[in-house]
This record gives structure tokens, C-alpha cells and sequence, in this order.
């Protein structure tokens, strides 16, 4: 899925924001498909 590529190559990139890009995959995931939901988790944030 391109927003978890983007997401992961964004906390790369800009490490002193991963947590606000953290917070907002969270905020994304009900919207992701169960597939994704389930193998792509977001770390620190509670499932």
C-alpha cells in the first residue's frame, strides 16, 4: 500500500517526528483494508 511506503520512508526521514506520523497512521488504519491493517503494524501505538 503507498501510504505505509510513504509512512515508513517518512519516519526514516524525519526521525524526530515519528511520533506525530505514528499518530496519524493510527488515525488512517480503520480505513485501511483488513489485509493491511493486519500485517503492517505501527509501533508505540496500541492495536
Amino acid at each position: 500500500m503507498a501510504f505505509l511506503q510513504l509512512h515508513h520512508a517518512l519516519r526514516r526521514a524525519l526521525p524526530r517526528h515519528r511520533g506525530d506520523l505514528d499518530d496519524i497512521a493510527a488515525l488512517a488504519r480503520p480505513l485501511m483494508p483488513r489485509s493491511v491493517r493486519r500485517r503492517a503494524p505501527v509501533r508505540g501505538v496500541p492495536r
